[in-house]
């Protein structure tokens, strides 16, 4: 139920029993006994409710707020202490919801404030007068919102295939807003703009890229622009401009930390997973891999700014550039503005690739060799049985590619 509510645009918190018995309505909203308001309660396919339970929402609906009952009202309460004393009660309470077709939405004036009943939940909800989020349910992107004292937070991910690069209207009014990447610690003024009396923010996200959004209801924010980047294309006439540099050819290759170790490694691969080099015992490897290789830039100084994009890495990455520091890349995008640190000539590029243990795990289980160093009964697999991972195929590990170096300018 929870998303199929947030699939239709909504955010939504769970709430007990004894929330709704604390929540009161006041100001417009439904205030529980934390403090936190709501606009509306939703109640999805619950088939027991406690009598004083659905005896107070009845109540909340008559003070003014806004309850909704999708699919089916409760049929009955839970327990059998009291049990006719309390199905009596609910069935008082229940005779004075409306009599409705919960194949149809519906909405019923109760004293204040309204019940909405129905099956179809998008249109039901939306009979809620609540705005939904359309990066949702327009642009695939997931969102969780939430008040502050000058606004709106949001935590946006997107957690699709595509990338996105767009105007998405927002279901609240800003004035100003400011964008953080949690990732890499970047922050900016948004773009915003207002389109049929509509707040829109311009997001372009990577796929699987995340972003925190902070809305300004009243305030213009002063600070630099958010960097908003885009790939140069190269002049059809002129063909002055830089064009994406390509690591086609091997790299250099070490092993910086190895369990087991493996001995006799090429000092050069070709992109992809090291569980296929030919090495003994590096089907089994927990550890971290060093790839290295130069290439030359005859003046990168010439475009804005650089794009090193990475590809496929398993599972990290540490980046390093002519003997620098640059990012540390733990989750998709691995891409990283690597500008400041080229020079023109040769530069040299270092991929430090930590994996994940599964492949050691996986070959001590097969050896029977001992490594769990905890005692929990509730360590089984789906079956709730106790199995070891030995079964487990070599998942990738290192460097897969394809690495790119990309000449970026300013999106206008």
């Amino acid at each position: 139920a929870i998303h199929r509510i947030n699939n239709s645009g909504y955010d939504g918190d769970y709430i007990s029993d004894n929330f709704i018995r604390s929540t009161r309505f006041k100001d417009g909203q439904l205030v529980t006994s934390g403090g936190t308001g709501y606009k509306a309660l939703v109640v999805p396919a619950a088939h027991l409710m406690p009598s004083d339970v659905l005896a107070h929402l009845y109540e909340l609906a008559k003070q003014g707020a806004t309850i909704v009952f999708l699919e089916n009202y409760p049929t009955d309460v839970p327990g059998y202490g009291q049990l006719e004393q309390k199905r009596q009660s609910y069935q008082r309470t229940l005779r004075q919801l409306p009599a409705v077709s919960f194949s149809e939405t519906t909405v019923t004036s109760i004293g204040k404030g309204k019940i909405i009943t129905g099956t179809d939940y998008a249109r039901t909800l939306a009979s809620c007068n609540i705005s939904p989020e359309e990066m949702k349910t327009k642009f695939g992107l997931q969102a969780i919102r939430r008040v502050n004292d000058t606004g709106h937070h949001y935590f946006i991910s997107a957690l699709k295939t595509e990338d996105t690069e767009n105007w998405i209207p927002l279901a609240v009014q800003a004035r100003s807003a400011m964008l953080y990447n949690p990732m890499n610690g970047t922050s900016g003024k948004a773009r915003l703009r207002q389109n049929n009396g509509r707040t829109e923010v311009f997001l372009q996200l990577a796929s699987g890229e995340s972003v925190i959004l902070k809305t300004f209801a009243d305030q213009e924010v002063s600070a630099p622009e958010y960097g908003y980047w885009t790939p140069v294309v190269q002049n059809d006439v002129k063909k002055t401009s830089p064009v994406t540099y390509s690591f086609t050819d091997k790299w250099g290759f070490r092993f910086v930390e190895a369990s087991p170790a493996v001995a006799a490694t090429p000092d050069s691969v070709s992109l992809g997973s090291w569980t296929e080099i030919p090495a003994k015992g590096a089907k089994n490897v927990m550890g971290a891999a060093c790839y290295t290789t130069t290439f030359t830039l005859k003046s990168p100084a010439d475009v804005e700014e650089w794009m090193l994009d990475l590809g496929d890495v398993r599972e990290s990455a540490r980046v390093r550039i002519n003997g620098q520091a640059v990012a540390t890349l733990i989750a998709v995008p691995y891409r990283c503005l690597v500008g400041k640190y080229l020079r023109p000539g040769v530069n040299t590029l270092e991929v430090e690739v930590t994996n994940l243990p599964a492949n050691r795990i996986a070959d001590m289980d097969r050896r029977d060799v001992p490594w769990r160093i905890y005692k929990d009964a509730n360590i089984v697999n789906i079956h709730y049985k106790k199995d070891n991972y030995g079964k487990w195929e070599p998942v990738p590990s290192g460097l897969l590619g394809p690495v790119h170096l990309i000449p970026m300018q300013t999106l206008k």
